[in-house]
């Protein structure tokens, strides 16, 4: 009873075009099947070019060149392998997990641990109270100041943009992943070798203390990163997260038609490549006047 009287609660929480997007929540077996070819097919095929060069004894600047592409291929990959990760891609579930496994391997992320913190990211995404679980360490202005120096210095070290998107940051995720996590959680883990660059901007948080909305939370809490085409065919539409945080379970290839058809998604201001840059230095979140701050303003405003 206390569960069907706080599903109605939610609902009400959720505006009429949320059932609109619905019919993009289904996946397409053409454009799964598609979205294969055009992906692994390039990147088996240059990766055997790679190769290919190493074995002719050509210098190393050619293979190196020749690398860029299928890196950023590999981070297409991790897109079809998020989207397995919410059972969206395909409507078999063994699919998925086959997939998932398998494209897992490629981007060395095991998949059943990273599709459960994954899961738990999207329950608690935008609610300061239960973060911590599949996202980025990020403190309010009050709880900085009240943390010890030790602690202080460590989240600005975790901040630092060389750490948050360098390697140092992916040995961590790796370890914690390959040794940290439980035995069923690992057996995904084994066999993953190729390390990987992957990150997706986020400029906005937003405090939903007394009345969770997870729509409202979507639409102010996550990103809309408006990238050229290029860039948003290998980022596998994942810059539209404003709509995937509406509906997590619309597969990459429906995001950009859902958030053209909705006019809702229109309201959300874009970040580009230029202020995605700037957003970096935001390490803080202000709740008196709710904004990511640096470092910087709140010494600013201390003095």
């Amino acid at each position: 009873m206390l569960i069907d009287a706080g599903s109605r609660k939610l609902e009400m929480l959720k505006p009429a075009w949320y059932q609109a997007i619905g019919k993009y929540a289904y996946s397409n077996l053409n454009k799964s099947l598609w979205q294969i070819i055009d992906t692994f097919v390039p990147y088996c095929v240059l990766w055997a070019l790679m190769l290919y060069t190493v074995r002719q004894g050509y210098p190393y600047w050619v293979t190196l060149a020749l690398a860029l592409a299928p890196g950023g291929i590999l981070v297409r990959v991790f897109i079809l392998f998020h989207d397995c990760c919410h059972g969206s891609f395909f409507a078999s579930r063994r699919a998925n997990t086959i997939l998932g496994y398998v494209s897992g391997i490629l981007t060395f992320t095991p998949y059943e641990d990273w599709r459960y913190a994954h899961n738990i990211h999207h329950a608690t995404q935008g609610d300061v109270d239960r973060q911590g679980v599949g996202d980025i360490w990020t403190m309010t202005k009050e709880e900085y100041l009240a943390a010890p120096r030790r602690k202080r210095l460590a989240y600005r070290i975790y901040r630092n943009p060389f750490v948050l998107f360098g390697r140092v940051r992916h040995c961590c995720f790796y370890f914690s992943s390959d040794f940290l996590a439980k035995a069923w959680e690992r057996k995904s883990a084994a066999a993953c070798f190729l390390p990987t660059w992957r990150s997706w901007p986020s400029s906005r948080w937003r405090v939903q203390r007394l009345v969770f909305n997870p729509v409202r939370v979507a639409l102010e809490g996550s990103s809309y990163f408006k990238l050229p085409k290029i860039l948003q065919w290998f980022s596998g539409n994942i810059g539209l997260h404003h709509v995937h945080h509406a509906r997590p379970t619309i597969p990459n290839y429906n995001l950009q038609q859902c958030h053209d058809d909705i006019p809702a998604f229109h309201a959300v201001e874009p970040l580009t490549i230029r202020t995605s840059l700037k957003s970096l230095r935001l390490s803080l979140y202000d709740e008196e006047h709710k904004k990511l701050i640096s470092f910087r303003a709140l010494k600013s405003a201390s003095r």
